[in-house]
C-alpha cells in the first residue's frame, strides 16, 4: 500500500497488528530516510536495536552476489523468541525480484525495513511494496527553506537548547540553504552544544558565527579549483592559502583527500549502478551540502582512468617531497597541482 507519514505514523508502534510486515522508505535525502529506519526500529525492538539476534542488516552488495540471503534472514527466527527486524539499506529496482520473493517468506514475529533512494513512478521496487498485500511505502521528502529552519529550532530545543525567534528561525533557514535533513540535524546539535550552560536567547548571530561553510577558502578552495580543472587558477590561490599560514605539503594533502573522494564516488556509482549524487551521500565524513552540486559535477566529468593518473601524479609529488631533493617543495608541489589540474581536459 501507498502510506502517507500520518498513516506509518498511526502503524509505527506495532506494524504488524497494523497489518504490515514490510515497509520501503524511500525519497532523496538518505539522512531522512536513515532516520526513518532508526524510528522504526526503535518502535518494534526498543532499547534492542543492537542486539545481533534481534536485528539483521542485509547489504545491497551481498544480495546482489548472493540472491537467497534476504529470504533467508526474513524467514529466520530470533534466538529466544521475541520480534526481529531485517534492514536492507539503498535498495534499488534491479533487487525487485529478489525483495519481492523474501516478501513472501517473512516469519511471524520478522518485520522488513527497506530504504532506497529516489524512486520514478514506473519503479519497480516502488510499485512492488505498493502492490504487496502487507507491505507499504512511504515517499520521504525533506524540508526546505523556513521549515527546514522551523525543524532546525525544535530539534535545538529537544536537545536542551533554548527557544529560537522568528528571526534566529529565519537566520537557520539562511544557513540551511540546500542542506540535507542530517546535515540540518547535525548544525541543530552542535548550536545546542555551543549553548549548553548558556541561559541566553539564541541569536542570528549565533548562528552565523557557527554556520558550516560560511567562508570558503584555502586549500579546499584549491583542491575544487583542481577538480574542476582551472590550472590558471592554482598560483593565486598557493599564493592566497601561503598567506593564511598554510604550507604547500599541506595544499598538496587537500587535494589528495579531495581526489580520492571523487574516485570513491566513482567507484561506487559504478558498482552498484546508482547515480553519482547519491553515491556522494555514501561518504564518510559527509560531503558539506554546499559544496555537494560541484563535488557531483566534478565526479561525472573526470573520465576514471584520468582521476586514477591526477591521484598518482599527487600521490608521486608527496612521496617525492618527503625524500627531499635539489627541486624546492614549493615548486614541486605547484608543478604536480598544475599537471593535475590540466588532467581533467583530456
Amino acid at each position: 500500500m501507498k502510506l502517507s507519514a500520518s498513516e506509518w505514523g498511526r502503524r509505527r508502534a506495532d506494524p504488524r497488528k497494523a497489518g504490515l510486515r514490510a515497509v520501503l522508505f524511500h525519497g532523496p535525502d538518505g539522512g531522512l530516510t536513515a532516520q526513518a529506519r532508526s524510528e522504526a526500529l526503535k518502535a518494534i525492538l526498543g532499547a534492542a536495536t543492537d542486539d545481533p539476534f534481534r536485528r539483521s542488516d542485509v547489504a545491497a552488495e551481498a544480495l546482489r552476489k548472493t540472491p537467497a540471503l534476504l529470504a533467508d534472514e526474513c524467514a529466520a527466527l530470533a534466538f529466544g523468541g521475541g520480534s526481529r527486524v531485517v534492514t536492507l539499506d539503498n535498495a534499488t529496482d534491479g533487487l525487485s525480484g529478489t525483495i519481492s520473493e523474501a516478501l513472501g517468506l517473512i516469519a511471524e514475529e520478522t518485520f522488513l525495513i527497506v530504504t532506497a533512494g529516489s524512486l520514478t513512478g514506473a519503479s519497480k521496487l516502488k510499485k512492488l511494496f505498493e502492490g504487496a498485500k502487507e507491505a507499504g511505502a512511504l515517499a520521504l521528502y525533506p524540508a526546505e527553506g523556513a521549515a527546514l529552519g522551523d525543524l532546525a529550532a525544535e530539534e535545538i530545543r529537544r536537545l536542551g537548547g533554548p527557544e529560537a525567534s522568528r528571526e534566529t528561525r529565519a537566520a537557520l533557514a539562511q544557513a540551511l540553504g540546500g542542506a540535507s535533513h542530517g546535515e540540518a540535524m547535525r548544525f541543530a546539535e552542535i548550536l545546542a552544544l555551543y549553548k549548553q550552560g548558556d541561559a541566553s536567547p539564541l541569536t542570528p548571530e549565533d548562528v552565523a558565527a557557527l554556520a558550516p561553510g560560511a567562508a570558503e577558502s584555502g586549500a579546499d578552495d584549491l583542491a575544487m579549483a583542481l577538480a574542476e580543472g582551472k590550472a590558471g587558477e592554482v598560483p593565486r590561490l598557493l599564493d592566497g592559502f601561503a598567506a593564511q599560514g598554510g604550507t604547500p605539503a599541506q595544499a598538496l594533502r587537500a587535494a589528495i583527500r579531495h581526489f580520492t573522494r571523487l574516485r570513491s564516488a566513482q567507484a561506487v556509482a559504478e558498482r552498484e549502478g546508482i547515480p553519482v549524487d547519491s553515491a556522494l551521500e555514501r561518504l564518510r565524513p559527509p560531503v558539506f551540502f554546499k559544496i555537494k552540486p560541484a563535488m557531483a559535477a566534478q565526479a561525472r566529468g573526470w573520465p576514471p582512468q584520468a582521476l586514477e593518473a591526477a591521484l598518482m601524479g599527487l600521490a608521486e609529488a608527496e612521496a617525492a617531497s618527503r625524500r627531499g631533493g635539489r627541486k624546492p617543495e614549493e615548486t614541486l608541489i605547484a608543478r604536480a597541482l598544475l599537471r593535475a589540474a590540466a588532467l581533467r581536459r583530456r
